[in-house]
């Protein structure tokens, strides 16, 4: 899921060509939106996102989401995007949540 409008500079941005992702990080060149940490992954991918996890678990603990979508796109997955223009919100810190809850008055 994407946010074609979230440009924020420490942000997981991403790139498309055709319609596919071809980059996905912070350090991107011409971003076409903000990835927000939500995917899908239909089931042709499923092998491949198995395998991968299967590699990570075994080589790279440290590995993030983003880093793991890149790893697929490397491989010649195609990662395609949805786009969001509905509010949303990154929570990392208890200020976010609060935040949040003031937003959606919850």
């Amino acid at each position: 899921m994407v946010d074609p409008k979230g440009l924020d500079k420490e942000a997981e941005k991403v790139v498309l060509q055709q319609g596919a992702v071809s980059a996905i990080g912070k350090n991107v060149e011409e971003p076409y939106g903000e990835f927000i940490g939500i995917a899908r992954f239909s089931s042709d991918v499923m092998p491949a996102l198995t395998e991968e996890l299967e590699l990570i678990a075994r080589t790279d603990l440290d590995t993030s989401f983003p880093q793991l979508i890149r790893q697929l796109i490397d491989k010649g997955q195609n990662i395609r995007v949805h786009t969001t223009d509905r509010p949303w919100i990154d929570i990392d810190f208890p200020s976010d949540l609060e935040e949040a809850r003031r937003i959606w008055q919850l």
